[in-house]
């Protein structure tokens, strides 16, 4: 599959209405709201999203695009799950009624698949086994079973819908399904980088090397500054710009702003732990 533009050619020739759902990831996600949804609409389909605006900050967007709705609902974090899921079957089995295509973005969802109706689509976006190793909320004597309840979640899965890849890795490990990967728009001219400013863009967690950012910025020169964009993990204890002169962080802001506010700077960090979700995985950010 080259893209998004091509993700409901066996569902529908005509124009679809979609319900694009998640209750983990960020309402402003870049492979989801800014990558698929926005192809989505340019191939002229309308776009039901089902994801949790209000629960991190966000605020449910009333001036939205033409052909796209949102559905809101609460968020999946940590061991605070279970609203979610119920929001999300409550508002898929009511808006998948009248979609020709419902593409889901959580293993968790594609429990709820006796809930929707009509084709659905599950779009993998890590490693979910290995991603076990990098969840703090999960005591670590417990990973053993949260690895195996994952391959569960994954076979049953397979099983029951198609599925779309975010990695060719993972075709090792679950089939030789589509992949579609996470590569961002480059725009016809970019601004020449300047000295005197390094960045990150994306989640800042321990596994993609949160600690290591802020060592770094504790060893930049003067005149040089570490500038961080994106949401930073709960627990996570990072310090503040007022202990680290050389380091701003500006936490999550849309992709679009954020890939705007990073033009220009020296070099880019993306400074991934050596675990087995990243270990096989293509940084977007060197993409």
């Amino acid at each position: 599959m080259e893209g998004w533009s091509g993700i409901g050619s066996t569902v529908s020739e005509s124009d679809m209405r979609v319900v694009v759902a998640t209750v983990v990831h960020d309402p402003e996600d870049a492979r989801i709201r800014h990558r698929q949804i926005e192809s989505l609409l340019a191939a002229g389909d309308e776009v039901v999203y089902v994801a949790p605006f209000g629960a991190i900050d966000e605020t449910v967007p009333s001036g939205h695009r033409d052909g796209l709705r949102i559905r809101p609902v609460r968020r999946a974090a940590g061991r605070h799950r279970l609203g979610a899921f119920i929001d999300a079957r409550r508002v898929l089995a009511e808006e998948s009624r009248t979609a020709d295509l419902t593409v889901l973005h959580d293993p968790e969802l594609t429990l709820l698949d006796r809930w929707v109706f009509g084709p659905i689509l599950f779009d993998v976006h890590e490693d979910l086994v290995a991603q076990m190793e990098d969840k703090p909320w999960i005591p670590r004597p417990l990973r053993w079973l949260g690895r195996s309840v994952a391959r569960w979640v994954e076979s049953r899965a397979l099983r029951r819908m198609p599925v779309v890849l975010a990695e060719e890795s993972y075709r090792e490990r679950l089939g030789d399904h589509p992949v579609v990967r996470n590569t961002p728009v480059v725009p016809d001219s970019v601004v020449p980088s300047t000295p005197g400013r390094v960045v990150h863009l994306g989640r800042l967690s321990t596994g993609r090397g949160a600690d290591l950012l802020v060592a770094v910025a504790e060893r930049l020169p003067e005149g040089v500054v570490l500038d961080l964009y994106g949401p930073v993990d709960s627990g996570l204890d990072l310090y503040t710009d007022d202990e680290v002169e050389t380091l701003r962080l500006h936490g999550s802001i849309p992709n679009p702003l954020a890939l705007k506010a990073i033009a220009g700077a020296a070099a880019g960090l993306a400074l991934l732990r050596d675990r087995p979700n990243y270990r096989r995985s293509v940084p977007t950010k060197v993409l």
